[in-house]
């Protein structure tokens, strides 16, 4: 059996442990007020975490958003328009497309690098983890790996399995790690690394993202 290895050199989450998982949005005030209104409250969580990981500065760095079903409301809003028969706008198509958010981070950050937006069904956040594996193998320096999700919106949450269920999110939710496989950057944990890997299990692999 084969594991997967790496060094986690730093997390972020949404909402933090301090506040319930039914809390607002973060607020973003680094983004310019036309921008973030036209984000969701999933996606400003995703956002959040991203930003957050900018702590430490490494060059290159892979970025990985992954989420199960992306910003299924507003999907979910422009096919009740496009039933109804009305003009849909580009821009909510646009931020519904799964690597919307992937996108949004890149153009807000300056970032040109590589990103990838993964989805794989109740394994999405096993397979982040192999892709980052992959991306350290191929010789990333390091990964910025972002998991978010909410529970799927009527009408599609009686389609969920029971395994979904039990393991999905009660709220929207947003997890990300700072990983790496080499020599240690200067630290900015903010819990102890056996912490860390608790968090990292319990935040976002157990909710089934």
């Amino acid at each position: 059996m084969h594991a997967i290895r790496f060094i986690l050199e730093d997390w972020a989450a949404w909402p933090p442990a301090s506040l319930p998982e039914d809390s607002a949005a973060p607020p973003l005030p680094h983004v310019p007020p036309l921008q973030r209104r036209r984000i969701s409250a999933l996606g400003k969580a995703a956002l959040h975490v991203a930003f957050e990981l900018d702590r430490i500065p490494v060059d290159n760095a892979p970025l990985i958003f992954t989420s199960r079903h992306g910003d299924l409301s507003r999907s979910i809003t422009l096919l009740d328009q496009l039933t109804q028969g009305s003009d849909l706008s580009p821009t909510q198509f646009g931020l519904s497309v799964h690597n919307a958010i992937g996108a949004l981070f890149s153009i807000l950050n300056g970032d040109k690098g590589h990103y990838t937006a993964i989805s794989a069904g109740e394994e999405t956040a096993e397979h982040a983890l192999c892709e980052a594996s992959a991306l350290l193998d191929d010789g990333a320096p390091a990964v910025r790996l972002i998991v978010y999700d909410a529970p799927m919106p009527a009408p599609y949450d009686h389609y969920e399995n029971k395994s979904a269920i039990r393991n999905r999110p009660a709220a929207r939710i947003a997890r990300a790690v700072f990983c790496r496989t080499d020599r240690p950057l200067p630290s900015l944990h903010r819990t102890t690394p056996m912490g860390m890997a608790k968090a990292l299990l319990n935040g976002f692999i157990m909710t089934g993202a």
